[in-house]
């Protein structure tokens, strides 16, 4: 057996807190409280159904020193559902006061001038070898290394650059990026995105290296529990607020299909014709209390988190002349 697969996850990013839900019901808060530690969960379970034998977690698991502790000892109870499927736990230790914590963990721990060879074994196992960067890995083992900008000294090379978002050639769930020549540099990027400002899919890579081909393919991995976008929506000439609503209406629903919660800025973009009676209810708030009244979900779905209007946007009230809408 020479084909190796693992996991690839970057910064867990374990008691950050999501940012921007304030403002939001009862059910989204509560999915948002757990969302970092479920987008790891969820990440976990699909490296087991991709039966990968390890996981590499090439970032830290949290961002604050003092929540390491917890961090780790939840961490232990995913470790030990890992285990139980024959899936081991490959950690980045990034500075020595992470030492102590990390060794709670049953997982092979590295540091930052160390490299791992995974050399293939009977029955679809690996054997896990660390070293120093500078020995040369065997033949027909897969060598990963953290944060390295040359080619490790190996035939079939992996280098994890720890990052907030995966690479750029990952553009769409299903991407895929294949070297023929044995060697990958990529980032996978945090499990779960914490802030608005992070908008897109989060989550991990799983990459499968054949060492006797010298091949290897990294396919990016959702896992993010609540996702944050913006959207742009463009009217025609002389629309209404009814049209108006009708078109947010039908894109979150396209929006909700997918498998997490996306809390959605919506960007308006258009011209629009009012009668003096709906000039009143033509402001942010009023379309963003009428849009969430009209949308129902309990777990998954869009949630509109805020309307907005380019600067581009005009609207004729009652045959008036056209004005300028900045911004409600």
């Amino acid at each position: 057996m020479s084909s190796i697969r693992f996991l690839h996850l970057d910064s867990l990013r374990l008691g950050s807190a999501l940012a921007g839900l304030s403002d939001s019901p009862e059910w989204l808060r509560r999915i948002s409280t757990a969302a970092v530690r479920q987008s790891v969960k969820n990440l976990f379970e699909a490296a087991i159904a991709a039966r990968c034998q390890f996981v590499l977690i090439a970032g830290r698991l949290c961002e604050q020193d003092q929540d390491l502790e917890l961090a780790v000892s939840w961490l232990k109870t995913q470790v030990a559902a890992l285990k139980e499927h024959g899936v081991r736990l490959v950690v980045v230790r990034h500075s020595d006061a992470e030492e102590a914590q990390l060794q709670r963990l049953d997982a092979i721990v590295i540091s930052g001038d160390q490299s791992l060879d995974v050399v293939p074994a009977s029955l679809g196992g690996v054997e896990f070898k660390v070293g120093h960067r500078s020995a040369m890995g065997r033949q027909d083992a897969l060598r990963i290394e953290v944060g390295a900008y040359a080619r490790p000294a190996s035939s079939l090379a992996y280098s994890a650059v720890p990052a907030s978002q995966v690479s750029s050639a990952f553009a769409s769930n299903e991407s895929a990026v294949t070297a023929h020549d044995g060697y990958l540099r990529l980032s996978a990027g945090c499990p779960q995105a914490i802030q608005p400002s992070e908008q897109g899919v989060y989550g991990g890579l799983l990459v499968e290296a054949d060492s006797s081909r010298r091949t290897m393919t990294a396919r990016f991995c959702p896992g993010d529990v609540i996702r944050f976008a913006q959207e742009s929506i463009a009217c025609r000439s002389g629309s209404t607020i009814p049209q108006l609503m009708e078109t947010l209406r039908e894109r979150s629903r396209s929006l909700g299909v997918q498998r997490c919660t996306v809390v959605v800025d919506w960007m308006v973009d258009g011209h629009f014709s009012l009668t003096m009676a709906d000039a009143h209810a033509f402001s942010e708030m009023e379309l963003l209390r009428e849009l969430r009244g009209s949308l129902h979900a309990g777990h998954s779905g869009a949630w509109p988190c805020r309307i907005r209007f380019t600067d581009d946007s005009t609207v004729e009230v009652g045959g008036l002349q056209s004005t300028l809408i900045s911004e409600f």
